[in-house]
């Protein structure tokens, strides 16, 4: 259904219907006009059935992009990181919600995260994204729980990921997410502290 217009979709259908009548279609205006509908010789069961047959085409033909399952794992010098923050951004250069998704996960104790869209469906739509990377301390070391700022925090934070990780305009890595399996091992280098 790819392409049809729910307009579209009617018309090809009472086309259809008046040639095998051998009834030609009175105007262009059929569409928003049941008598001219009904003047091609449809019958109310008929009516029905196309009617039926435009709510699911509405249905069917007007949602979103199927969502694509992104799983993978992050290591940070060697060794898979649990608490990470993975963001897929759109690889675009301007973003329109319609047609480009976004998704985040976070990585658990084996350093493993599946992408989840905002509104709580698992994964993303097909396309190319930006891969950022954020795991925030405070200064003890220890991982801030998901729900806090790193603005609020006493005492200060710090992200163990380079900096250029943070942001989808900066970070280096980039994938492709199609209808395969879609599963992404980052390697992440971090400089050693006071280097």
């Amino acid at each position: 259904m790819k392409g049809f217009t729910q307009n579209s979709l009617l018309a090809v259908m009472l086309t259809t219907h008046a040639a095998r009548r051998k009834q030609p279609l009175k105007s262009a205006k059929w569409i928003h006009d049941m008598k001219t509908v009904r003047s091609c010789g449809i019958r109310r069961s008929d009516s029905v059935l196309l009617i039926t047959a435009l709510v699911v085409s509405v249905i069917c033909g007007c949602g979103k992009p199927p969502m694509r399952q992104v799983t993978g794992t992050v290591t940070l010098n060697g060794k898979l990181v649990e608490h990470c923050k993975v963001g897929f951004f759109p690889d675009v250069t301007e973003f329109n919600p319609d047609r480009h998704g976004y998704g985040f996960g976070v990585t658990d104790a084996t350093g493993k995260f599946t992408i989840q869209h905002p509104q709580g469906e698992k994964g993303i739509w097909s396309g190319d994204y930006k891969v950022t990377f954020t795991l925030w301390v405070d200064n003890k070391g220890k991982a801030l729980p998901m729900e806090t700022k790193p603005s609020e925090v006493e005492g200060g934070v710090k992200n163990l990921f380079p900096l250029a990780y943070e942001e989808p305009s900066t970070t280096p890595e980039s994938v492709s997410v199609g209808s395969g399996e879609n599963s992404f091992n980052f390697s992440i280098a971090a400089p050693a502290a006071g280097g």
